[in-house]
């Protein structure tokens, strides 16, 4: 999907007849817009993952045997991807689910072109607003050059398309989901970073973890932030509830000591992790990556993710 494709009118493909009203809205609010929910039966219990127009197709709610994962608080706490260019940071930040003005609003700055969600998998393709407003005060700086104190972006939609492929039950492992991001770059950049994926949890998740799938070693971890090589799992404090991020292309070769972040956020009741890829010169073009998934409890998903880093590195 090209810049010059962009205009084209949003294709909705559902295939499920479940209108879920209240998966992806606070009980405290009006559930006035639909969510889109695939389920399946994951280590005995019932998972589902919901994803909504009012997020612009990104995943709003996981839920594993009674319990949300999930914080989507605003348009930035989802289950989503996000990139930022030539060391901008969130002065130039395309974001999946939608803006930062977007707030609790029921509707999106992104967005949603194609999505569809049928048996275990959804598909969707997201034109993706700018984090930032046009001409935003960033009194802090922005990214690595603090004397620019301005968004960059001209424009509160963006020219970039994600697009992503999330199936549950990778491999024949019940309790892994693969998840598939491609972004569509328009422009030229002299660098890039992916945040193919990031996960923003409730608070609950409060427990942090890392993973060491290919000598099954597992230690706890501060509450950082940092970003480290290795795999990291969050988990609820009696370790009954867990969530695990594994990619076979972590880290990558230029940024060996790179790859997975973590962030605990106590104010904001949330708990984030990502997978990040990064490059330095980037042209226009389409960039892939490969994440997976992993749900239960502690336990399950650290043997989830071993059986995962086996089926690359058997």
């Amino acid at each position: 999907m090209r810049h010059a494709n962009l205009n084209r009118k949003i294709k909705i493909l559902i295939y499920l007849p479940i209108l879920l009203l209240s998966a992806c809205t606070h009980k405290s609010e009006i559930p006035t817009v639909p969510s889109w929910t695939i389920s399946s039966s994951v280590l005995g219990h019932t998972l589902t993952i919901s994803s909504s127009p009012r997020f612009a197709g990104a995943i709003c709610s996981v839920n594993w045997n009674g319990k949300e994962f999930i914080n989507n608080d605003d348009h930035g706490r989802e289950l989503q991807s996000a990139a930022s260019f030539d060391g901008l940071g969130e002065c130039y930040n395309p974001t999946e689910a939608g803006s930062e003005a977007d707030g609790k609003s029921d509707t999106s700055t992104s967005k949603l072109l194609t999505f569809s969600a049928s048996g275990y998998q959804i598909a969707s393709s997201t034109q993706m607003a700018f984090w930032t407003n046009v001409n935003q005060p960033y009194p802090a700086g922005c990214g690595t050059d603090t004397n620019i104190k301005v968004a960059q972006n001209t424009t509160n939609l963006s020219n970039y398309v994600i697009s992503k492929h999330i199936t549950v039950g990778f491999s024949g492992i019940a309790n892994a989901i693969e998840y598939l991001v491609t972004y569509h770059v328009p422009d030229h950049h002299t660098s890039a970073t992916f945040e193919s994926l990031t996960g923003y949890l409730t608070q609950d998740f409060s427990s942090f973890w890392t993973f060491d799938p290919s000598i099954r070693s597992l230690t706890q971890l501060s509450a950082g932030p940092g970003e480290q090589p290795i795999p990291i799992i969050f988990s609820t404090i009696d370790s009954q509830y867990a969530m695990g991020i594994y990619s076979p292309d972590l880290p990558q070769s230029p940024f060996p000591k790179l790859g997975y972040g973590r962030f605990r956020f106590p104010s904001q009741n949330t708990m984030k992790w990502n997978a990040v890829f990064r490059r330095y010169d980037t042209p226009p073009g389409d960039y892939n990556f490969r994440m997976y998934l992993v749900i239960g409890s502690l336990s399950d998903v650290t043997t989830g993710i071993v059986s995962v880093y086996k089926k690359f590195y058997p």
